[in-house]
C-alpha cells in the first residue's frame, strides 16, 4: 500500500504529465497556423509569428487556424487578428 507522500509524488507526476501534454498541443496549434499563412502567402512578418506563440488559448489557435485558410490576404488576418486581440 502507497505511503501518503508517494501518492502526492504520483500525483505530482500524474499533473506535471498532463501540463507537458497541455503544453504541446498549445505549442503544436501555434504551429499549424504559422504553417497555413507561410503556405497561402510566404513569409510573415517576425512580428506576426511573435502575436502567434503569445496565444495560449487552444481554441482561439483552431479558430485562427480556420481564419488562416479562409482570408484572402494576409494583411486581412492581421486585421482579424488584432480584432480578436481587444
Amino acid at each position: 500500500m502507497p505511503t501518503l507522500a508517494e501518492k502526492w509524488i504520483e500525483q505530482g507526476r500524474m499533473e506535471g504529465r498532463l501540463e507537458g501534454r497541455m503544453e504541446g498541443m498549445i505549442l503544436e496549434a501555434q504551429e499549424m497556423v504559422l504553417e497555413a499563412l507561410i503556405e497561402r502567402f510566404g513569409l510573415i512578418k517576425p512580428d506576426l509569428s511573435v502575436k502567434i506563440k503569445g496565444i495560449v488559448n487552444r481554441e482561439l489557435l483552431k479558430s485562427l487556424l480556420k481564419l488562416a485558410i479562409r482570408v484572402n490576404s494576409l494583411s486581412e488576418f492581421e486585421e482579424k487578428l488584432k480584432q480578436v486581440e481587444l
